[in-house]
């Protein structure tokens, strides 16, 4: 009886070896393609918001706060213009549809899209009132705004003395050499660096032309600016 049970541990031992050989083990396959997305303008939405206080605009990050109410009046430097993208994501499927669930969740997601597919060919921001006496209605306003904020990787400010300098609107968008066209972006805040000398309420016009033909005009609100400001 002792020998028996001996042969049959045996053959035991023999089967479970047997299934946990290499000719018995079926293969993962390989990992499926990381999924590709876009993000594809369809519009631009122009926003007014009052800067957070208590920040300087040479030292410290300018930040939206609540949004302006037209004609409410305002100090050129604490009015932000907001660009907000408005985008959907196309998204190519990934090679093969019979993955299992449970092999499909062990890959990471790609990651968050920051940009957009198209780049900005031109932006030009006018009014139809003067600004000043070497602004007059119509003339490109470009330079007297700067960026504030934009969306990664566009740079729009650098350091001077410890101070934050933020990058005027025209020498954010221009390109030279054939270097590559500045991407859109989900997002890009403008600020005025110079005060307007307009006694009334002002309207600004943003043409925006992308790489792709797309063209967008938006209308700002009417701004009441406090006049006689101190600089």
């Amino acid at each position: 009886m002792l020998y028996l049970r001996a042969i049959g541990l045996f053959i035991l031992v023999v089967a479970l070896l047997g299934c946990g050989s290499e000719s018995s083990v079926t293969p993962l396959p390989e990992p499926p393609e990381k999924q590709k997305t876009q993000q594809i303008t369809k519009g631009i939405d122009l926003y007014l918001f009052n800067r957070e206080v208590d920040q300087k605009i040479d030292t410290h990050i300018i930040k939206r706060a609540s949004p302006y109410q037209a004609n409410t009046p305002i100090a050129h430097q604490n009015l932000i213009f907001g660009l907000d993208t408005v985008t959907v994501v196309i998204a190519s499927s990934f090679s093969s549809s019979m993955w299992p669930a449970i092999i499909s969740k062990a890959y990471a997601r790609s990651p968050e899209i920051k940009t957009t597919k198209e780049s900005i060919k031109s932006i030009k921001i006018t009014s139809a009132y003067d600004f000043n006496e070497d602004f007059l209605a119509g003339s490109n306003l470009n330079q007297l705004f700067s960026v504030t904020f934009a969306t990664f990787p566009n740079k729009y400010f650098s350091y001077k003395e410890e101070k934050r300098i933020y990058t005027t609107l025209n020498t954010y968008i221009e390109t030279a050499n054939n270097a590559p066209l500045t991407p859109l972006g989900l997002r890009t805040d403008l600020i005025l660096n110079t005060p307007p000398k307009a006694q009334f309420p002002m309207t600004f016009y943003i043409e925006i032309e992308l790489d792709d033909g797309q063209m967008f005009t938006i209308e700002s609100p009417e701004i009441q600016f406090i006049s006689n400001e101190s600089h």
